[in-house]
Formats: C-alpha cells, structure tokens, sequence
C-alpha cells in the first residue's frame, strides 16, 4: 500500500497520497483498528457479574474509581508498555524510511519497485 501513486497512477496521481505515500497504509490500519474495537465493543460479553454491576450502580461509585484497585506498579508498566509499543512502531517506520533510500546516496533501494 505504500507509493500508491506509482503502482496505482489512475487513482492516486496528484493527489495527497502523492506527497504522503505512507497515508494510505496508516488510513487502512486506522480503519481496521477502528472496526476490531466496534465489533470487540459490540460482540463481547461483559464480564463483570450483573449483581457487581448493580451494587456499583446503587452505591454511586463511578466507573473510573475502579482504576484506583490496580496498584501503581501495574499502571506504571501499562504506561511503559505503551511508549515501548510507539517507540517500535516509530522504529519500523523510519526503518522502512532508510531502506528505502535510494544507492545514488549510499541507500539500500529497497523501494516498493
């Protein structure tokens, strides 16, 4: 999906994704993403028991409070699990950036050709 003005002139020629070939990867990984988490949203059973939910409900505790059980060691690795996962993804890109560079500047020329 990457250069989708050249493999796909017809389309794509003058266009943004002329300027930004790496767009239309990120849009259709934006897209996927957006429908797993509706149907993970839709389909999923909830799992905490209908009586927990209920006495939370008449108890008045709201939902975010219930972050306050996990302990500050958890949030702290979800936290650093999270700028790991950008960082690798940072990584491949730019990666990908580099490979792609063309031999007349000591690149690889491993484009999309």
């Amino acid at each position: 999906l990457v250069y989708p003005a050249q493999w796909a002139p017809a389309i794509f020629a003058d266009t943004i994704f002329d300027s930004h070939p790496y767009l239309l990867p990120n849009l259709a990984y934006s897209c996927f993403t957006m429908v797993a988490w509706m149907v993970g949203a839709i389909f999923l059973q909830e799992t905490l028991p209908r009586q927990m939910r209920q006495a939370r409900a008449v108890a008045g505790q709201r939902p975010l409070l219930a972050f306050r059980r996990f302990s500050w060691k958890l949030i702290r690795l979800i936290i650093g699990y999270c700028f790991l996962s950008g960082y690798f993804a940072a990584w491949v890109q730019n990666f990908i950036e580099i490979v792609s560079l063309p031999r007349a500047i000591n690149g690889f020329a491993l484009g999309p050709q």
